[in-house]
């Protein structure tokens, strides 16, 4: 059996990680390298092996700890820990030469690294704050009153009192005695230790971290927001390309602009739908013809209104015929729409 605590840093699997569980650093080594190299955990143990030992404080372990078998052992465990479905990875973790898992697994120990060395800075905090009230304690008895003993370093041998050259650590004036006084060196009991303030400035925060994950998520939505304004923009101006095409037509006038009442009286009555070729412009440049699709059927709508306004044999339904001819061998060129260009019924194409 096994289990995960990553408040205690280890992770544990077998027999020998019961003896000497592994951190969480460790295994997150082990996810990165099986991410890069796959799973052969003969090239997999030499290359953590290799890794650990070149780290500053490698944990003292015993030659075997990183062999083959506890490698692929340790990741079988892992795998238990963080499962992951595959039909919902990305496309980059399948472009990974290692597993499918690995990505995935390295991301979560990721998290629980970072989480861990956030809660090692909070006790580092609190080791210096202790440190700082004992400093404070110290300084306050010179010259005066013992100081109270501190429980948390009453175990630790005492030491002498501090010396001139350590008063750089306090930033508060020290009050030395007259010069006609061999009296001994007083300092102020509002000591301000600036050696852990700055220490305190250098330490990474969480707050910094929000920001570059809001900073990163920021550019994500910009980079997804030109993609798609590029992409809209290619699609308006293929759309127009086709629409200008047809208009240059030598019967495409009978397009160019909505039908007039006073051009075709009753026209209103018969066409509940108009449309030409400049609505069309409008339309696509909107936004509201989108797709291939929805411009292929803006446009034989227009022609459909013409063949149902105007009688079979008359010269603007003749045209018509032309131009509609015309349009679908454009469109079977430009946008490859499978449409049928031999069909003998021109009201039906």
């Amino acid at each position: 059996g096994g289990g995960v605590d990553t408040g205690r840093r280890v992770l544990w699997c077998g027999k020998m990680a019961d003896t000497y569980p592994w951190t969480i650093l460790e295994h997150l080594i082990l996810a990165h390298t099986v991410e890069r190299y796959g799973d052969e955990w003969e090239n997999v143990s030499r290359r953590v092996n290799n890794t650990v030992r070149r780290m500053r404080n490698a944990p003292d372990r015993p030659a075997s700890f990183y062999g083959a078998p506890e490698c692929a052992k340790q990741y079988r465990h892992l795998k238990t820990l963080y499962p992951v479905k595959l039909q919902r990875q990305t496309a980059s973790t399948h472009k990974s030469r290692g597993v499918p898992h690995a990505q995935h697994i390295a991301r979560h120990l990721s998290a629980a690294r970072l989480h861990e060395l956030e809660t090692q800075m909070l006790s580092a905090e609190q080791q210096l704050a202790a440190l700082r009230m004992n400093v404070q304690r110290m300084v306050a008895g010179v010259g005066g009153a013992e100081p109270t003993p501190d429980p948390a370093t009453a175990h630790l041998p005492p030491r002498a009192l501090p010396r001139p050259h350590l008063l750089s650590f306090f930033s508060a004036q020290n009050t030395a005695a007259p010069p006609s006084s061999p009296s001994p060196l007083r300092l102020s009991s509002s000591v301000d230790l600036t050696l852990s303030d700055s220490i305190a400035k250098k330490l990474p925060t969480i707050g910094k971290k929000r920001k570059r994950e809001e900073a990163s998520a920021n550019a994500e939505a910009e980079n997804e927001a030109a993609q798609e304004a590029k992409r809209r923009k290619a699609v308006v101006s293929s759309f127009l390309g086709i629409v200008n095409a047809i208009a240059r037509h030598k019967f495409a006038f009978l397009f160019k602009e909505p039908v007039k009442e006073a051009e075709a009286p009753g026209y209103g009555a018969i066409v509940r739908c108009p449309m030409d070729l400049a609505t069309m412009r409008k339309d696509v440049t909107s936004g509201k013809i989108s797709t291939p699709e929805e411009l292929y059927r803006s446009i034989m709508l227009m022609f459909q209104n013409a063949f149902t306004f105007n009688p079979k044999g008359s010269v603007v339904y003749e045209m018509t015929v032309a131009v509609k001819k015309f349009t679908l061998r454009k469109l079977h060129t430009m946008l490859h729409l499978n449409v049928d260009l031999c069909v003998e019924d021109p009201t039906k194409l």
